[in-house]
């Protein structure tokens, strides 16, 4: 650790809890498999228990006291490493957003976790792991400052505002559209199978398929859906500043906040059952956000995981304010796409407006792609050999977000690239717009 008060360590207890599962993979190991084996006796195998926590401790300190961060006005930095070093620093103009997780383990020590998302093509996420809860609260109350403070008069640092709920889904509401939403798909599947398999072996042997593997995968929906439940659990959506705050969890508590300005594209997607309940699910693309595995990012994106379509548009309205989704005139897929994509072309629609580019398709599902012209990277049209033969193509719509493929299927060659000309001027006149209205 380098001298100097500015750097700071982690909490005590971070390396027992990074080296938990590995400590009891040990013991179960040393109870188990090597007393049998090796035919030793309970004193020994305590004595090597023992002796595998004594080593353990003394590489968690090493690691903990060669561990440390610092903040500074300009970045953050973080050093790691026993053996090999290694010393990053994180820029606080790339830093994207300032979250706190509390896992399950952590919580129960009181501890929690710092993650620091920044605008990046690989390691874009830098995690604290752990402080105790209130260090926690304080670095990101610290982060959240020097973040603001370009914006602040005269340079002063600003005060992190006050969250406003605009929505809490209830529990109830939760669970019915995580099960209930997959058992409904899930079940007339699992239904149809097992009569066709019926049919083609013979009643007996459907009848011995049906009560072993029916049970399992009619069960299949409840587990996945009670997973969503927990990692959803308690979702609150506030206002907080220039960005929307999100607290979720049960066993494993998040508080993220999603700035506004980096949303790329936003999605509103809408379940078989869930539209005939009016409700449906938002979610974002958050520039730059790559961190955690693929699971992770798409739990993040979710801004609303259920609601109904009024308070789904008063979320959307505060995300891109001046779109009105039902007051713009949608156009359909022309005659020929039904050739290429006899079902889905049905669901395909698009209409743009001043703003926003906005690609609607799904027949049972319905998805609504929105892209702000001004968040487009690059415009792309293909078509593929069967396209071609019926004069259609197919206009793409990049941003800097990884979420969201956003894109206007199976149109006339003619019109894709109208509309692609059309949100290239669109993304123009509001650079224009922005460069006016930035200050000299």
């Amino acid at each position: 650790m380098p001298p100097g008060s500015d750097w700071r360590r982690l909490h005590p207890l971070s390396p027992l809890l990074r080296a938990g599962r590995f400590v009891v993979v040990a013991a179960a190991v040393l109870a188990d498999d090597v007393a049998t084996r090796l035919s030793l006796d309970a004193s020994l195998a305590a004595l090597l228990l023992l002796g595998a926590l004594v080593m353990g401790a003394v590489a968690g300190w090493w690691a903990w006291s060669t561990t440390g961060y610092r903040v500074t006005d300009e970045e953050v930095e973080l050093r790691t490493g026993m053996l090999f070093r290694r010393h990053r620093r994180l820029p606080l103009a790339r830093v994207e957003s300032v979250d706190i997780a509390r896992p399950l383990v952590a919580r129960l020590f009181g501890l929690a976790q710092v993650r620091l998302e920044a605008v990046s093509d690989s390691e874009s996420e830098v995690r604290l792991s752990y402080l105790d809860d209130a260090t926690a609260q304080g670095v990101r109350t610290e982060l959240r400052a020097r973040l603001d403070r370009p914006a602040s008069a005269g340079g002063a640092t600003a005060l992190a505002p006050e969250e406003s709920a605009i929505v809490r889904v209830p529990t109830k509401e939760l669970v019915l559209a995580m099960v209930v939403g997959r058992a409904v798909v899930v079940w007339p599947a699992v239904l149809a199978t097992v009569l066709i398999v019926a049919a083609a072996v013979g009643p007996e042997q459907g009848l011995v398929l049906a009560l072993t593997m029916g049970p399992v995968a009619a069960l299949l929906p409840v587990v996945v859906g009670l997973a969503e439940t927990e990692r959803l659990h308690g979702f609150t959506l506030s206002e907080r500043g220039g960005g929307l705050a999100v607290s979720r969890g049960l066993l494993n508590e998040l508080h993220q906040v999603v700035p506004i300005d980096r949303i790329q594209a936003v999605a509103v997607v809408e379940p078989p059952l869930w539209r005939l309940f009016g409700r449906a699910k938002l979610v974002v693309d958050i520039a730059g956000y790559r961190g955690g595995n693929q699971q992770d990012r798409r739990h993040t994106s979710v801004l609303l995981p259920v609601a109904s379509r009024d308070v789904v548009a008063d979320v959307l309205r505060r995300v891109q304010p001046g779109l009105q989704l039902e007051g713009l005139s949608y156009v359909p897929a022309p005659p020929a796409s039904c050739w290429r994509a006899p079902v889905r072309s049905r669901g395909y629609s698009v209409a743009w407006s001043t703003g926003h580019a906005v690609m609607r398709s799904g027949v049972l599902q319905r998805r609504t792609d929105i892209v702000p012209h001004a968040k487009v990277q690059s415009l792309r049209v293909t078509e593929g050999p069967w396209q071609r033969a019926l004069g259609l193509a197919t206009l793409h719509l990049d941003t800097a977000g990884t979420q969201i493929r956003a894109g206007a299927p199976h149109r006339r060659r003619d019109e894709a690239e109208r509309l692609g000309w059309a949100s290239r001027e669109a993304a123009a006149a509001a650079g224009s717009r922005s460069e006016r209205g930035s200050p000299s």
